[in-house]
């Protein structure tokens, strides 16, 4: 039996390979034939689609709706290949009209156009280009600290440490208005072209006027506000060239020296966070938020006021909830962003994943951010409506508060008995 698997694999395989042989002969036909087009060359279109037919196991020589649908998910899913989206849709969609057009795939016409229109509406949600590879910086390699010290006192007098390097780039993009269309324009190419340098196996083959051609087809910026802004930013990029933070290989791609990267990486993490361009939480380590959250319907009002720190993640703020309400967590329970659609909205649901968030992945400060901001938290049949009130200041290593507490509740239990309730949490 095992030695007919194994001849069933390579015979999967080879079918694979010629299938991409065709593609491959096909596509250069077709790029020959559109020339007012901009299209990735030949043998990359290949190589990419060969990594989408690792990805599905083979199931795309039958590209239906659902089979794309769960390679385009599977893609979101890789940090190395998120960030390729553009392109990979792009040889998606030749590659379907490849196989409709030589009748390899000869389905109902209904089955095509349902591809066609997943694929459409893939190209016309974007795939947010730029946050994918500020997200895939958290994936930088560390470096000897002597080649990180090396590759710094390589750079220009006045930047030799990771702090230098931060007000070199915070002063580099100084002059632009992130609010302006131009100036958000500059800043995103910039710090994307940054990312790549960083992390060049993120968009590999492409050279740095590529890149740029894919964050401004991203932003959807308009040819005359490209006008404007290529010269600023190739300013901006020359100036980096010329402290050594950049250099340029054969292939006319902008690098980061391999020592300088990690730091680089930090440092655009740190700018992207002050241009409100990163995902995740935007308060600073240390930040308190101060929440109430009340039960809804409740007649008289029962609610609590909660102190936790934002990098709490939302299985904390569950059993804080859980205790001062002094519920005895036997049910099921999920959190929601649409407090008006309850558990269709984006969720975390105990017992496993569901269509939404892991509540032990999620910290409240992703979703609590401003004054107002809210959660729902479903449990038993009961919702509790958790309202963020107040954002302090880091707490100071001098006197830090022990978190969660409670500093108000309703009269049938008051506040120091349920604070005395969330004690268990604070034993850390």
């Amino acid at each position: 039996m095992a030695d007919k698997g194994n001849d069933r694999g390579r015979s999967q395989g080879a079918a694979t390979t010629a299938l991409l042989i065709r593609f491959d002969r096909w596509y250069t036909k077709h790029v020959g034939a559109v020339a007012e087009h901009d299209h990735l060359a030949a043998e990359e279109s290949k190589a990419l689609l060969g990594e989408l037919f690792q990805l599905s196991s083979g199931a795309l020589r039958t590209p239906t709706e659902s089979v794309l649908g769960a390679v385009l998910d599977a893609v979101e899913a890789d940090p190395e290949l998120s960030p390729m989206t553009p392109h990979l849709v792009d040889t998606l969609e030749h590659y379907l009209d490849f196989a409709v057009e030589t009748g390899m795939w000869a389905p109902a016409e209904s089955e095509i156009d349902a591809s066609y229109e997943l694929l459409a509406d893939a190209v016309d949600e974007g795939s947010g280009l730029l946050l994918d590879l500020i997200d895939a910086l958290e994936l930088v390699p560390d470096v000897p600290s002597a080649s990180a010290r090396q590759a710094l006192e390589a750079l220009a007098p006045l930047v030799r440490s990771e702090e230098d390097l931060l007000a070199r780039m915070q002063g580099a993009l100084a002059d632009l208005d992130p609010a302006g269309p131009i100036g958000a324009l500059v800043i995103e190419r910039v710090l994307g072209v940054l990312c790549v340098a960083v992390s060049p196996e993120l968009l590999p083959g492409l050279a740095t006027a590529q890149i740029l051609e894919l964050l401004d087809e991203d932003a959807g910026a308009s040819v005359p506000e490209l006008a404007l802004a290529s010269p600023l930013t190739d300013t901006i990029l020359a100036g980096l060239v010329q402290d050594g933070i950049l250099t340029s290989d054969a292939a006319g791609r902008l690098v980061a020296p391999v020592g300088l990267r990690p730091a680089l990486a930090d440092v655009l993490l740190e700018l992207a966070d002050e241009f409100g361009l990163s995902e995740g939480n935007p308060h600073p380590e240390g930040t308190v938020l101060e929440m109430t959250a009340a039960l809804e319907g409740s007649d008289p009002a029962v609610w609590r006021r909660l102190e936790i720190d934002a990098d709490a993640d939302l299985g904390e703020l569950h059993l804080a909830l859980q205790l001062t309400l002094d519920w005895a967590n036997t049910e099921e329970h999920r959190f929601t962003t649409d407090l008006e659609q309850g558990s269709s909205g984006a969720s975390a649901e105990a017992g496993g994943p569901d269509d939404g968030f892991e509540e032990d992945d999620v910290e409240i400060g992703e979703l609590l951010v401003e004054d107002g901001d809210a959660l729902g938290y479903d449990y038993d049949g009961a919702r509790v409506i958790v309202t963020l009130e107040r954002v302090t200041e880091p707490q100071t290593a001098a006197a830090p508060v022990k978190l969660p507490r409670c500093v108000g509740a309703s009269a049938e239990i008051g506040a120091e008995e349920a604070d005395r309730l969330l004690a268990p949490l604070r034993v850390r």
